[in-house]
């Protein structure tokens, strides 16, 4: 198999993404904030996975402020039903969670400084899923 053909198959492969993996340091007030569920009850179990909900948003709309090309928007509506679908794993193919791991590990991305460490800290687990530019 070539080396055309790899790549078209390794970015169709079918990852399992947990959205509450990433270890984050999250100060009181957020982790309260975070833990906030759609019936408006506390649960501890969702901070990690908010978390990574609105860093993910909030890099996406720092990305885009002027709007986004049809291809990119693709990929963002299925990154978009993901989220809020509020399941903690998804399974997404490759690509997609490459597109998301290029966009928040970009050097041209500015984040308000307090998500400094969650952007490092989910760059770091989408790494351990074998994301790869080079395949």
């Amino acid at each position: 198999m070539g080396e055309a053909q790899r790549k078209l198959l390794n970015s169709a492969a079918i990852v399992a993404v947990d959205l509450g993996a990433p270890t984050y340091l999250i100060t009181a007030i957020d982790r309260a904030n975070l833990s906030i569920g759609l019936d408006g009850e506390k649960d501890e179990a969702l901070v990690g996975a908010n978390a990574t909900r609105f860093l993910l948003v909030t890099a996406v709309g720092r990305t885009f402020q002027e709007g986004m090309a049809r291809a990119d928007g693709r990929v963002w509506a299925a990154w978009q039903e993901v989220l809020e679908d509020r399941t903690q794993v998804a399974e997404m193919p490759r690509a997609q969670l490459d597109w998301m791991r290029r966009l928040i590990s970009s050097d041209a991305l500015k984040l308000p400084p307090a998500l400094a460490e969650w952007r490092e800290a989910c760059v770091a687990y989408f790494d351990s899923l074998g994301t790869d530019e080079r395949g």
